[in-house]
């Protein structure tokens, strides 16, 4: 009896747990979602992204993997709404995810013969017809047309216009005419050898890789002299198409995925993964260019102009209070001064009344001793005659007495 309830107990809870564990592959399986920006149909590191996919469908077994390539519009709005696991795309559309706040992490970028430093793989030329004698520098295209891939093609116009910048052109205002063209280089190269437009933009090396240069067709404007770049290219060096994950992916299966792609055996022209170290030339070129995650900066917000010059307005803050104590305390010493100058106007006011006074008082006396001096002159005129009459009236008056006179 007891070892029939033991049996049935097994069954109960053993068996099942059994099923569970048995069938727990199956439901334990995710789908990964690899996107591809669609710039890559027309790149010339295309040869790689198909054995790059089968590598990381091989590492993350049993895991199924998804792969789709979607325009940046389209990829963008994938990666807002968390839809995307990995991101094959140029670096510039990596850099421009990750600071508009996807939380993009690079695992590998694209390295070959052409470019070997993945730092410093990806730039742009400026090329016109070689019989276009005028123009022999990217200076001279100034008010000429150009034509180009996308207004956000990296490579195709970007670092082009990041180049404008440098030369302190605006690249918004400098040509006459931008011709956008679409995907690739054919179209742009169609423009220019036709007459359509006076110049062009596009990736480096895609010249020589057509043979144009070794044609004589067309000619690169101001050439940059480099020590690892086989490539003629009219602009600084930015780091090559990156292979990315996104928040959504496990941490071991963004270990599998970059191991997987820096196995892979180099292909044609030494064409592999490698690993990039410094992106921020990208950032500073988005940052000058005001495009992307930038693009704030063309549009004028008081935060960002007190984030931008608030150096300059403390500056003027403490120039103005400087100011204002300088008037309060100017202010202050005229008041005194004036205050003091007011108290000596009274004293000499003062001591002119009493001066006038006592000069009344002189004059009367002055006066009062003149009348005395003239008194005494007039008395002492007098007195003189005055005595010889009484002398005679005295002397005639004795004579009369004695009888001399009758």
């Amino acid at each position: 009896m007891l070892l029939l309830r033991v049996k049935k107990t097994f069954r109960k809870l053993v068996f099942p747990l059994i099923l569970t564990l048995a069938v727990w592959p199956v439901y334990a399986t995710e789908t990964l979602r690899l996107g591809v920006s669609s710039f890559a149909e027309h790149n010339i590191n295309k040869s790689l992204i198909d054995p790059t996919i089968e590598a990381i469908r091989k590492a993350v077994q049993p895991d199924k993997l998804e792969v789709e390539c979607l325009e940046l519009g389209r990829l963008q709005n994938s990666l807002k709404n968390g839809q995307l696991d990995l991101v094959l795309s140029s670096a510039g559309n990596y850099r421009r995810f990750l600071l508009e706040g996807y939380g993009l992490r690079d695992l590998a970028t694209m390295v070959s013969n052409q470019a070997p430093n993945p730092n410093y793989a990806e730039g742009s030329v400026f090329f016109v017809r070689s019989d276009r004698n005028d123009l022999d520098s990217i200076g001279a295209l100034k008010n000429k047309s150009v034509s180009a891939n996308y207004p956000f093609a990296f490579s195709g116009w970007q670092i082009a216009a990041g180049e404008l910048l440098n030369r302190d052109f605006d690249p918004d205002h400098f040509f006459s005419k931008v011709d956008f063209l679409g995907h690739g280089a054919s179209p742009v190269i169609e423009a220019v050898l036709s007459g359509k437009t006076d110049a062009g933009v596009v990736r480096a090396c895609v010249l020589e890789n057509a043979g144009l240069l070794k044609s004589g067709l067309v000619k690169v404007l101001d050439p940059k002299e480099t020590t690892d770049f086989p490539c003629a290219v009219s602009t600084r060096l930015y780091p090559n198409w990156t292979l990315s994950t996104t928040p959504n992916t496990a941490p071991e299966v963004s270990r599998k995925v970059t191991a997987a792609v820096l196995e892979i055996k180099p292909l044609q022209n030494n064409l592999h993964w490698s690993v990039a170290t410094d992106f921020t030339p990208i950032d500073d070129l988005f940052k000058g260019l005001e495009i992307g995650p930038f693009e704030y900066l063309r549009h004028f917000s008081f935060k960002r102009f007190m984030e931008a010059y608030w150096q300059y307005l403390v500056f003027a803050a403490i120039f103005i209070i400087g100011l204002i104590l300088h008037g309060i305390r100017s202010e202050y010493l005229v008041n005194r001064r004036t205050h003091a100058l007011t108290e000596s106007l009274k004293r000499e006011r003062k001591l002119r009344a009493e001066s006038a006074l006592v000069t009344s008082r002189l004059d009367k006396i002055q006066k009062v001793g003149l009348v005395g001096q003239m008194c005494s002159m007039i008395a002492h005129e007098l007195k003189q005659p005055l005595g010889a009459a009484a002398a005679y009236c005295f002397a005639l008056r004795r004579r009369m007495e004695s009888g001399e006179v009758s």
